[in-house]
């Protein structure tokens, strides 16, 4: 059959900013799989993926769960990779994208293709045609295969041989090379939706999320990820930061969870977290509605512009400086020594003899009991011991001792979690 049109996905595995990238997942599949999807919208006679002979094998199974040819080749030369396929199967032209793009304007990349065959009829000429001012990351580019042939053997550049299209339009004397404004429903140039980064990363993962609660079936169209790209909730991500080391207690990571569930956000549980049973924490709130996506295990970039709450008791300096090119930092209960930079502070309870100046000194907000006595007694005969909930310091043991050598006659009942028969009597 002869081949006209061939759509043309270059991948490879090697990556080094973002490892593996086209293997991450978003929304249940590889990002890769998001690629063929849109791809597969533009009207060919083949499509392929053109990868390097080590990522073939996963590359491979992928492209034949969406109905894809794969082809091996090259390496670091993908201008080879590309003009060896074309030499194979002899297309007339070549639709290229790559495969970190999970957000292309499919629609955008037909008429693409339109316009590239368009100003082919007659006398036209054209080599090379794209549409500019999409988002990046949005946009295809179309090549006449014989031209990709000619630039192969004209270029000796490793640039040029790596990423393909400079091979055509650094030499405008030998290639017709066309950039065109598009229609005003693709023309947003100042958003990103490429995955390049970890910080895209994330970006592409709100991008989805936004648009998956809102029932659209991707491949999205270039409107819907528009939309996406426009909302508040892609523009103002939030990244929640609870503390999970040993002895900090449980509360700070509650309370991020809870915020997680209310609201799409990331929180940040670091792999070499010591709080114990925080897996188990974490399990649990999965069944009220926490989704995996929401959960990381690295820190942003500083690249990335995300309203960072910290919930971390104690935020280290060097933690601080990872966020400090955010949109915004707010810290919840600090007790750090960064409390003079952050731009939000709430103090849940301030701090006891506390240093600086708190946000929220009233603690009026804490209701007494109605019938609190009003007299005091010179016998007590009932005493209460209850810190922090969880105690995780264990204060709750020596202030047992230390309220029955005082108060001999008195029964004193102890809350803690940590708390144990054992306990009581070795002290």
């Amino acid at each position: 059959m002869k081949i006209n049109r061939a759509v043309i996905i270059q991948c490879r595995l090697s990556s080094t900013r973002l490892p593996q990238k086209a293997l991450k997942p978003l929304g249940g599949k590889p990002i890769l799989s998001w690629v063929l999807e849109s791809m597969k919208k533009v009207k060919a006679d083949a499509y392929y993926v053109a990868t390097d002979r080590e990522s073939y094998p996963i590359i491979n199974e992928i492209c034949q769960k969406n109905g894809f040819m794969c082809f091996a080749g090259s390496l670091d030369d993908v201008l080879d990779r590309y003009c060896s396929l074309i030499k194979e199967i002899k297309p007339s032209i070549v639709i290229r994208a790559t495969a970190d793009n999970p957000f292309l304007f499919y629609e955008a990349a037909e008429d693409s293709v339109i316009e590239f065959e368009n100003k082919n009829k007659g006398k036209g000429k054209c080599d090379y045609f794209t549409y500019s001012n999409l988002p990046h990351g949005s946009g295809i580019e179309v090549f006449s295969a014989n031209s990709l042939l000619k630039a192969q053997s004209d270029t000796s550049s490793q640039y040029e041989k790596e990423h393909v299209g400079p091979a055509l339009y650094n030499h405008k004397d030998s290639f017709v090379c066309l950039f065109e404004k598009p229609s005003k429903d693709y023309d947003y140039p100042n958003y990103r939706t490429t995955v390049d980064t970890y910080s895209d990363y994330l970006h592409a993962i709100m991008i989805d999320q936004y648009l998956s609660k809102k029932s659209f079936v991707p491949p999205y169209k270039a409107c819907q990820i528009v939309e996406a790209c426009e909302s508040k909730v892609v523009q103002n991500p939030i990244v929640l930061i609870p503390s999970t080391d040993k002895g900090h207690g449980t509360g700070h990571l509650h309370r991020c969870l809870q915020i997680a569930i209310s609201i799409p956000s990331f929180i940040y549980i670091p792999k070499d977290a010591t709080l114990p049973g925080i897996n188990i924490i974490i399990d649990e709130y999965m069944k009220m509605g926490l989704e995996n996506w929401q959960v990381i295990n690295e820190l942003p970039q500083k690249d990335y512009p995300a309203i960072f709450v910290l919930d971390d008791f104690n935020t280290s300096s060097e933690i601080f400086e990872k966020l400090n090119c955010g949109k915004s930092i707010i810290s919840i209960d600090e007790g750090g020594s960064i409390h003079e930079e952050i731009d939000y502070l709430l103090d849940i309870i301030p701090s006891f003899k506390i240093e600086r100046k708190a946000n929220f000194v009233d603690t009026g907000y804490i209701q007494k009991p109605k019938n609190v006595r009003s007299e005091k007694s010179d016998k007590i005969s009932n005493i209460l011991i209850c810190i922090g909930g969880e105690d995780p310091s264990s204060f709750t043991i020596p202030c047992v001792k230390i309220f029955s050598e005082k108060f001999p006659e008195s029964k004193i009942t102890a809350v803690g979690s940590s708390i144990n028969n054992s306990n009581l009597e070795n002290n």
